[in-house]
């Protein structure tokens, strides 16, 4: 599995990633409009490593899901479910990432009508992203 590296903001944190494919999922949801001024956009991941450690803050946004940033910069680092082994990292901090695509877009009945991709990605509602993320 590849292996990508990166930085946030400041430079303060080092991060190093496996990322299996560089495809995009994309939360429209309202939590993560707040926190990137934007919809969240992520690569599922394996192995995120953080460092140093103490330039990290963890928010728990929700009694399910925590999220990561640079304490220094406040950079959005990385997202996960408290209950999945799946976690996702924010794909612009890393370095030479090559071919990526658009996998899918959750939350997207939470959308504002003001931007839109040009995407084929499968779109799931809030509740079909809520009843996924319960099942696993």
């Amino acid at each position: 599995m590849p292996e990508y590296h990166g930085t946030c903001l400041c430079k303060a944190v080092q991060v190093s990633v496996q990322v299996e494919k560089p495809e995009l999922g994309i939360c429209h949801c309202d939590t993560c409009r707040k926190w990137c001024s934007a919809p969240f956009m992520a690569f599922a991941a394996q192995d995120i490593n953080l460092e140093p450690k103490d330039k990290v803050s963890q928010y728990a946004s929700s009694n399910i899901a925590k999220r990561s940033f640079c304490k220094i910069c406040g950079t959005t680092l990385s997202f996960f479910y408290d209950d999945m082994k799946q976690k996702f990292v924010n794909p612009w901090i890393l370095k030479d990432v090559q071919n990526i695509t658009t996998g899918v877009e959750v939350c997207y009945d939470n959308k504002p009508s003001c931007y839109s991709f040009d995407s084929k990605a499968q779109k799931y509602t809030e509740a079909e992203t809520m009843a996924f993320v319960n099942l696993s």
